[in-house]
């Protein structure tokens, strides 16, 4: 038998099926009521960020080795041995683990969140962190018109806060994954 909503309640094996009523659903495109429930705390409310802004940084320093690994071992195809340098052979070594990693760090992250929360935070990561890099460590700002970096830091600003509206969206899988991973 049914409970308020002036549905017709039908009992099946034990089961209530309540037919022809959603008084007190919420929409499909809200989250529903959480009566007692306390409110987020920001360490809360941070934790769809987490997992794809590591892997983003991971992937960004990823990128960062491989390029320099990748330019020693050109030169060295070129004739410029870098194999007796120690910075070729520990760069090597870190891509290694950053390769792992990465791996690692995004299994995680799709068992805590759904893909189209992931992704769009790890490639923002990326992409904002990639432009940093490239500006710090292969001193591409020389390329960069005088009186531009505002235009940098305006693209980078823009991703921060795609990054921050997908992020910050509520999904029901999020709040089901969420259910089921409380301690």
């Amino acid at each position: 038998t049914g409970g308020g909503g002036g549905g017709a309640g039908t009992a099946t094996g034990g089961v209530s099926i309540e037919l022809g009523s959603s008084a007190g659903a919420p929409a499909p495109d809200e989250p529903p009521a959480r009566h007692g429930a306390p409110t987020p705390t920001l360490l809360a409310r941070a934790v769809p960020f987490a997992y794809p802004s590591v892997v983003g940084a991971i992937e960004s320093l990823q990128q960062l080795g491989l390029i320099a690994t990748s330019r020693m071992f050109y030169r060295s195809l070129a004739g410029d041995s870098q194999f007796c340098y120690a910075a070729f052979w520990i760069v090597l070594a870190l891509l290694i683990l950053f390769l792992l990693g990465q791996v690692w760090w995004l299994r995680k992250a799709l068992l805590h969140l759904e893909v189209t929360r992931v992704l769009p935070i790890e490639y923002g990561t990326v992409a904002s962190l990639s432009i940093i890099g490239s500006l710090l460590f292969f001193q591409e700002s020389r390329f960069v018109p005088p009186n531009f970096g505002w235009a940098i830091a305006a693209g980078i600003v823009l991703i921060a806060a795609g990054c921050t509206i997908v992020g910050s969206r509520w999904s029901p899988l999020t709040v089901a994954r969420s259910q089921a991973f409380r301690l």
